[in-house]
């Protein structure tokens, strides 16, 4: 492979290679249950002593064939990683060995090795393999080449144009995985790179560009759905003191620790959590009642509370607390996402001159400190 890989490419990349197998033995054994009945009806003029082997073999092909195909497609459709392990390995090894006893009753029959080269192309095109993979097939092809050299009496020749026909396909096929392999390799690093520019890298949040191509494929939705969507706008009262008092980095360690309250608060896979700069938060919410956005901002409003984090010496309270601007609407257009974080920004800073620590929706302000003013 000529690039490197951690542990953790590796693995999603092997995963990868799974399901990319998965898929060709779908694509193979749908091709074998159409093509063995062919090869039945050929089969069923032969005049040879063994065309009720050949037969029986087709028939258990065509079978597992068949059982293949539903097996295949099952596994894809529930990603199940263990399953289409198993599948495709069956499928390449039992196909194998029904490939080599309808080779060794053509042979007996006085037929060449017609057939065996078919298989090998069959086997070893479609897979990609993997070095190990590849290796139980070596040691398969051999010790069957052996045999049928010994039982035979096979012309040098012959064995020759064999052992060089399964080394060239076994090393398209290397070829083949370590190409796939270098390109998902590609890919996968260039998606973690884009997934990293849209994550804030101190709370492991979006930030705003990643809030922004979330919201843009969810606002679609929710506009034809008509389904009503919410922003909560969270700021840390008093942030500049408490960086003041205890430095910058005490600052990001209470970030994050807020950071961790939202995310305990806000559990819904369909709401978006995101750091704007600073200690501002953004959550967008997807769904439920005109005053749910409500209670969840005074639920996290108090869990911040609760937690009694010491503030700096000039804040206004001796613990952290957050002010919270909430809005709300069911989008028409999606500019209705500006206009709601507009709102939504309106009420929070409506809620600092209220005196901080409290919930403003609709003008209506909801919290412990309702009626001060700020300092």
């Amino acid at each position: 492979m000529n690039v490197l890989m951690s542990k953790k490419e590796e693995y999603k990349i092997r995963t990868k290679l799974v399901s990319e197998n998965i898929r060709r033995v779908l694509f193979t054994a749908l091709i074998c249950s159409v093509l063995v009945p062919v090869m039945l009806l050929i089969n069923k003029f032969s005049a040879s002593e063994f065309a009720g082997v050949t037969k029986g073999m087709l028939t258990v092909a065509e079978i597992f064939s068949a059982a293949v195909l539903i097996m295949s497609y099952y596994s894809l459709r529930t990603h199940d990683i263990k399953l289409s392990t198993v599948v495709y390995r069956s499928y390449w090894f039992i196909f194998e060995a029904i490939g080599f006893v309808i080779n060794y009753s053509d042979r007996v029959s006085g037929s060449g090795f017609s057939f065996y080269p078919v298989m090998a192309v069959a086997l070893f095109l479609v897979p990609a393999m993997t070095f190990t993979d590849q290796l139980y097939h070596i040691v398969i092809l051999a010790v069957y080449t052996v045999f049928m050299s010994i039982k035979f009496e096979v012309h040098p020749n012959e064995i020759f144009n064999m052992i060089a026909l399964c080394g060239a396909l076994i090393g398209i096929s290397r070829l083949m995985f370590m190409r796939q392999t270098e390109i998902m390799v590609m890919k996968e690093r260039e998606r973690e790179q884009k997934d990293n520019e849209s994550i804030d890298p101190l709370t492991g949040l979006l930030n705003r560009r990643g809030l922004e191509k979330c919201v843009e494929e969810e606002m679609r939705d929710c506009i034809m759905s008509r389904r009503r969507t919410s922003i909560l706008m969270i700021d840390i009262d008093c942030m500049t003191q408490y960086n003041d008092s205890f430095g910058y980095e005490r600052g990001d360690d209470c970030i994050r620790q807020v950071s961790e309250v939202i995310r305990q608060v806000i559990l819904r896979n369909t709401d978006t959590i995101c750091r704007l700069d600073g200690g501002r938060f953004i959550v967008f919410m997807e769904g439920g009642s005109d005053m749910e956005p409500v209670s969840l901002a005074e639920k996290l409003r108090s869990n911040i509370e609760r937690k009694r984090i010491p503030h700096g010496r000039r804040a206004s309270n001796p613990f952290v607390t957050v002010s919270i601007g909430v809005a709300s609407c069911i989008p028409k257009y999606e500019s209705s996402f500006t206009e709601m974080y507009d709102e939504a920004e309106d009420a929070l800073f409506e809620a600092k001159e209220r005196g901080r620590n409290v919930t403003v929706y609709d003008e209506q302000v909801y919290g412990a400190y309702v009626g001060r003013t700020a300092n």
